[in-house]
């Protein structure tokens, strides 16, 4: 059984073109998470009233290569996302998989959908992570995963 959630969710203000914190994690579980397959997340931005992709608007690493925690647990960490304007969004998370007897390509495992962002020009205060978002960041930094952007 296969199992994908948001462990860590964005924030529900920001500010534009300033990483989003907590940094967006998603969270597989699955058997076949040690078996090969190599599985990766894409990120896109979304207008919630259309639900139409925001195009050029998403900044940052849009991809991310999963993590192995355990033998069934594998992570993706979005650590420098940010949104480059003024306005209502949500972010739409495309877990796939790349089986390697496959000849089909990547295969979409799952869809999912944060809540709104309402990003603005101005700073906004900070949002800490609930405990349990702050339990998978710490032992996402134990890993080694890194969750600031880049310098």
């Amino acid at each position: 059984m296969t199992n994908v959630v948001i462990a860590v969710r964005p924030p529900c203000r920001a500010q534009t073109r300033t990483p989003l914190s907590p940094p967006i994690v998603v969270q597989l579980t699955s058997d076949e998470c040690g078996s090969g397959i190599h599985f990766f997340t894409t990120a896109v931005l979304l207008d919630p009233s259309s639900g139409a992709v925001a195009e050029g608007l998403l900044e940052g690493t849009t991809a991310a290569t999963g993590v192995l925690l355990n033998p069934s647990t594998m992570v993706f960490a979005f650590a420098d996302l940010s949104i480059g304007a003024a306005g209502l969004y949500a972010l739409r998370l495309d877990v796939y998989g790349m089986y390697p007897d496959s000849t089909d390509g990547a295969t979409l495992i799952a869809q999912l959908e944060t809540t709104e962002i309402s990003v603005q020009d101005d700073p906004v205060s900070s949002q800490p992570p609930s405990s349990t978002e702050e339990e998978m960041i710490q032992l996402l930094r134990d890993a080694g995963v890194p969750l600031s952007p880049p310098q």
